[in-house]
C-alpha cells in the first residue's frame, strides 16, 4: 500500500490545528467555570457582609464595584470612611458618573444597614 500511494500523510496540518483548538476550548471552559465559582463566592460574601449593596448598584459584577469592595471590604469600612476618599474612589471607579451625592448616599446607607462585621469574611472577600 505504501508503494502504491506515495502521497499518504500520517499526520495532517489540519489535524494538528484541530487538536490545538480543542485544547484551547478546554482551557477556556475551565477558566469560565472558575470565574463563575468566584462570582458566586463574591455574591455570597457580599450578601453576608453588605446585603443592601445590590440595591445601590446596577449589578455586583462590575469592575467598579470590585474596586469599591477591594478598598472597603466591609460595611463598617464604608461607614467609617472619610467622605473625600469615598467620593474620589467612586468618581474614579465609576468614571465620573458618581460624585459627592452618591458618596454621601453610600456612607449614610451603610450606617443604617444590618450587615455583619466579620473580619475573616472581609479578608476572604
Amino acid at each position: 500500500m505504501l508503494a502504491s500511494d506515495l502521497d499518504l500523510k500520517f499526520h495532517s496540518d489540519l489535524a494538528y490545528h484541530n487538536e490545538e483548538l480543542k485544547s484551547l476550548v478546554r482551557y477556556r471552559f475551565d477558566k469560565v467555570k472558575k470565574r463563575a465559582k468566584l462570582k458566586q463566592s463574591i455574591a455570597r460574601l457580599v450578601n453576608i457582609l453588605f446585603p443592601e449593596l445590590e440595591k445601590l448598584v446596577p449589578t455586583l459584577h462590575m469592575a467598579t464595584v470590585y474596586a469599591l469592595l477591594i478598598e472597603f471590604p466591609g460595611i463598617h469600612h464604608i461607614a467609617n470612611a472619610h467622605l473625600t476618599r469615598l467620593k474620589y474612589l467612586l468618581y474614579v471607579a465609576f468614571k465620573g458618573h458618581y460624585g459627592n451625592d452618591t458618596a454621601v448616599l453610600f456612607r449614610d446607607a451603610t450606617r443604617r444597614f444590618i450587615g455583619s462585621k466579620m473580619p475573616v469574611k472581609s479578608l476572604e472577600l
